[in-house]
């Protein structure tokens, strides 16, 4: 009888080892995951980032440009304007068609940060499922 329980005790004790190495071997697999799951979300964080700060760039050299056309625009009518009266009129026009323009551009501007950080709480809500906590 001793046999056996020996064979068993051999049997059962390589179970459990099995079962060990198994959950250790899941515990890695898990970590290994996560840490992609990490470096993927960091590196498409960095790309967003990335281009809004282009984005960004390109609305304020536009505007940067935009302000200098004004200013040349006013020197140009300040030089060729006899009367005092059309040049206030001209004036007075252009500087509601700037302001038209500038209001678009902040409108647009807008839209373009809503749209960045809905797509930024998407990643963070995928994130968050993604996570075994």
């Amino acid at each position: 009888m001793e046999p056996t329980w020996i064979t068993a005790g051999v049997v059962a004790l390589g179970f459990l080892l099995t079962m060990i190495v198994t959950a250790v071997n899941v515990t890695n697999a898990l970590a290994r995951s996560r840490m992609e799951t990490d470096t993927d979300a960091e590196r498409r964080q960095k790309e967003v980032l990335e281009r809004l700060d282009r984005e960004t760039r390109s609305v304020g050299e536009t505007i940067a440009a935009i302000r200098q056309e004004f200013n040349n625009f006013r020197i140009l009518a300040a030089e060729t304007f006899q009367r005092r009266d059309s040049y206030h009129t001209q004036m007075s026009t252009f500087n509601l068609a700037m302001n038209n323009r500038f209001e678009t551009i902040e409108e647009k501007i807008e839209g373009h940060f809503a749209k960045v950080d809905a797509k930024l709480e998407k990643m963070d809500e995928k994130l968050d499922r993604r996570r075994p906590d």
